[in-house]
């Protein structure tokens, strides 16, 4: 597929901006700071390791925030309807990335089958969006509800085995579980097939920027005892943590997908077809 895909950093007046370059244009990447390239490569990479399943497809493209991925899915499929419950990142996406087949709306996730007819998409995705929600079964069977009979279900998200160690409790407060690839296979089979489970893996210097932003340097007598930790004081070491972050210089090609995971793996990527 031959698409350019890049990610850049520009000074603009007193700000370190970051962007997203492809073959016609420039995009402003919101909602993510500068100093989080890392984490942007990797998100990145994760949506363009799925064009290939996109092509010429009816897409939703669950959670889209502020549309820069839903933008990357646009560049190969028939239309995508980005949704998003945050009608302020549905007012930027829709000024920032703006295509003939791209349709943003604001829209619960959980709602989705009260919009959208049976049968609707030949795709959907959810990418860094199931680890958000307390009631993913509830969720996926909408997911399979709007998919036509063949349709494909696709969703990235983190590496419980990366990012929590022996602990069960995420590091993102806004996250209600983390997987394994084993738990992601399971909770998948209850409404769908042919399910293949990627990990995202990148250079050695992106492999220790995680580590450290998870808290890699927390000991892990502090990590064991997590679950217990007052909000306040979470609060604190996440702040501490982000402040001492330094930055690295990472291209969307120093970050590849592989069907393997282990606990190196940053995040999980999925694809999976409708169970009739």
């Amino acid at each position: 597929m031959n698409i350019e895909i890049q990610v850049t950093k520009e000074r603009v007046g007193k700000k370190w901006l970051p962007f997203l370059k492809v073959t016609d244009g420039k995009y402003e990447i919101l909602g993510f700071p500068a100093d989080r390239m890392p984490l942007i490569m990797e998100h990145v990479a994760s949506y363009k390791f799925f064009l290939e399943y996109l092509k010429n497809k009816t897409v939703l493209d669950i959670g889209c925030g502020y549309g820069y991925g839903t933008f990357l899915l646009s560049l190969v499929s028939k239309t995508v309807v980005g949704i998003d419950l945050s009608s302020e990142r549905i007012r930027k996406a829709r000024e920032t990335y703006r295509a003939d087949n791209i349709d943003f709306q604001v829209m619960d996730a959980m709602l989705i089958e009260k919009h959208f007819e049976p049968n609707n998409f030949e795709v959907v995705t959810a990418m860094q969006f199931i680890e958000h929600i307390p009631e993913p079964q509830n969720f996926l069977d909408s997911v399979k509800t709007v998919l036509t009979e063949r349709g494909r279900f696709i969703l990235a998200t983190p590496n419980r085995l990366f990012r929590l160690g022996n602990s069960n409790i995420p590091w993102n407060p806004e996250h209600f579980q983390e997987y394994d690839a084993k738990s992601l296979d399971q909770l998948l089979s209850t409404c769908f097939r042919n399910i293949n489970i990627y990990g995202i893996y990148g250079i050695p210097e992106a492999y220790e920027w995680e580590r450290r932003r998870m808290g890699g340097n927390i000991s892990p007598r502090m990590k064991s005892i997590w679950r217990y930790t007052p909000e306040w004081l979470k609060k604190s070491l996440r702040r501490v943590v982000n402040l001492n972050l330094k930055e690295i210089d990472v291209t969307v090609d120093d970050y590849v997908v592989k069907d393997s995971v282990d606990s190196s793996s940053f995040f999980l990527l999925a694809s999976c077809t409708k169970r009739s």
